[in-house]
């Protein structure tokens, strides 16, 4: 309890990287965070995904042709229903995703 892994996945190069500048690789290291992050969380090492604000002028130009965070994790579950929900207040803003997958037996 009170621990937060955090994860490197090594696709940032620091020594190019600059506060503040829209780069395509910063983009694609985006979606493969958030790839990592359904991955981890739909094998059950992960409990659940917490994100932030992402750049879609990056992630085009990192060459993922999704516009957001839904987008990407509808494709990645293969859901086919997906919502999300945002609460904000002067303390606190919160999204909730609910999914919905449809199956066949």
């Amino acid at each position: 309890n009170g621990v937060l892994d955090l994860i490197d996945l090594a696709n940032v190069d620091m020594n190019t990287f600059k506060v503040g500048e829209i780069a395509g690789a910063n983009g694609r290291a985006a979606y493969d965070y958030i790839a990592k992050s359904v991955e981890l969380t739909m094998n059950g090492t992960a409990d659940a995904v917490a994100t932030t604000p992402i750049n879609k002028e990056a992630l085009k130009l990192g060459g993922v042709d999704f516009i957001g965070h839904t987008e990407i994790y509808g494709a990645l579950t293969s859901l086919y229903l997906c919502v999300v929900y945002t609460a904000v207040s002067s303390y606190l803003s919160v999204s909730a995703y609910f999914s919905s997958r449809a199956t066949s037996h």
